[in-house]
């Protein structure tokens, strides 16, 4: 993801990995969570969130839950 070149490109680290993540989408959680188990070594040392906008009109995800 771009983000993430970018942090490396002004760290010069490049160690990490990015991993990304829908939150409005359950199956993309699931998948996170397995990926994580499988290959994440016990430990997330960092999380960095998007953030979002709320608006006036009630939306629901793919999932049925609200989005805001």
């Amino acid at each position: 993801p771009e983000p993430f070149l970018a942090i490396c490109d002004a760290t010069g680290y490049v160690g990490g990995e990015a991993w990304e993540l829908d939150l409005t989408k359950f199956h993309t959680i699931s998948a996170f969570a397995d990926k994580f188990e499988k290959e994440g070594s016990g430990h997330l040392d960092l999380l960095i969130e998007n953030s979002g906008i709320g608006t006036a009109k009630y939306v629901k995800t793919q999932d049925g839950w609200e989005s805001t």
